[in-house]
C-alpha cells in the first residue's frame, strides 16, 4: 500500500509539472489511493489464480482510473485543474503503478 502510494505520488508530481498545474494537488493523491486501492484489492482477491485474473485487473484498473479522476477533481477547492487533467493524472498514476508492480513480481 505504501509503495503504491509513493509511486502514484511521484507519477502525479511529474505529470502535474508537465501540465503546468499546481504540484500541491499531489497532496490529495494519498487520500484518493487510500479509498480506491483497498477496494480494488478486495475485488481482485477472488480472481487470484483464475483464468480471468488479468481481465479482472484490467477492468478494475479502468474503474479505478475513473473513480480516482473524479476524486482528484472533486477534492480541488478552488478548482485547480480541469477534469481532463485529473483523468490524465489518474491514468499515468495507475499505469506506472501497475507496471512497477509487474516489474517487482517478475
Amino acid at each position: 500500500l505504501y509503495l503504491t502510494i509513493l509511486i502514484e505520488c511521484i507519477a502525479a508530481f511529474v505529470v502535474l509539472g508537465a501540465l503546468k498545474l499546481s504540484k500541491r494537488i499531489v497532496l490529495t493523491v494519498p487520500l484518493v489511493s487510500l479509498v480506491t486501492l483497498p477496494l480494488l484489492w478486495l475485488a481482485l482477491v477472488p480472481t487470484i489464480g483464475t483464468t480471468y485474473a488479468l481481465s479482472a485487473l484490467i477492468v478494475g484498473e479502468v474503474a479505478v482510473v475513473f473513480v480516482e479522476a473524479a476524486l482528484l477533481y472533486a477534492l480541488q477547492r478552488p478548482r485547480k485543474m480541469k477534469f481532463k487533467h485529473a483523468f490524465i493524472v489518474s491514468v499515468v498514476m495507475n499505469v506506472v503503478s501497475v507496471l512497477v508492480g509487474f516489474a517487482l513480481n517478475a
